[in-house]
């Protein structure tokens, strides 16, 4: 009986083991979106490395025009070195845990230059947008389809 149960034990671990690698092989898991994405969170943005934000620009067209690309990699460049912005984060209402990246971002939108204008209107923009989750779901539809098709192969 022992043996019986460690003979099925093993089967299943051998067919998970072949289920993960053949995710890896047939699904998008190298794509470095939600690693890119990662300039959204308060800690990363103003203390993280510098980095460029246009490959996340180049990917999505729609929210950021052609001609503004350059203008929020800047903002996102000169929020790094901006002391108003670490003072966002340093305040006593950000320093708890359950400072929301939501907050942080509208803070940092109402932060405003010399001409009180706001400092970082594009960037701030463009990062609400890349919060709000796509309505569509033709790309959960397609990955359904792909692991209807890995299961029909033999």
């Amino acid at each position: 009986m022992r043996s019986k149960i460690e003979e099925f034990l093993n089967r299943c671990q051998s067919f998970l083991i072949e289920l993960s690698n053949q995710f890896l092989q047939r699904l998008p898991v190298q794509d470095n979106f939600l690693k890119d994405l990662s300039f959204v969170n308060p800690q990363n943005a103003v203390y993280g490395e510098f980095r460029t934000l246009i490959r996340i620009l180049k990917r999505f067209p729609n929210i950021v025009a052609t001609e503004n690309k350059q203008i929020v990699n800047n903002e996102y460049m000169e929020l790094k070195l901006d002391v108003s912005v670490s003072n966002v984060l340093s305040t006593s209402s950000s320093t708890s845990e359950t400072f929301m990246v939501d907050k942080f971002w509208s803070e940092v939108s109402q932060i405003c230059n010399a001409n009180s204008k706001p400092k970082y209107s594009n960037l701030s923009r463009f990062v609400k947008q890349m919060m709000i989750p796509p309505l569509s779901n033709a790309k959960v539809e397609r990955i359904f389809s792909d692991i209807n098709r890995i299961k029909n192969q033999d």
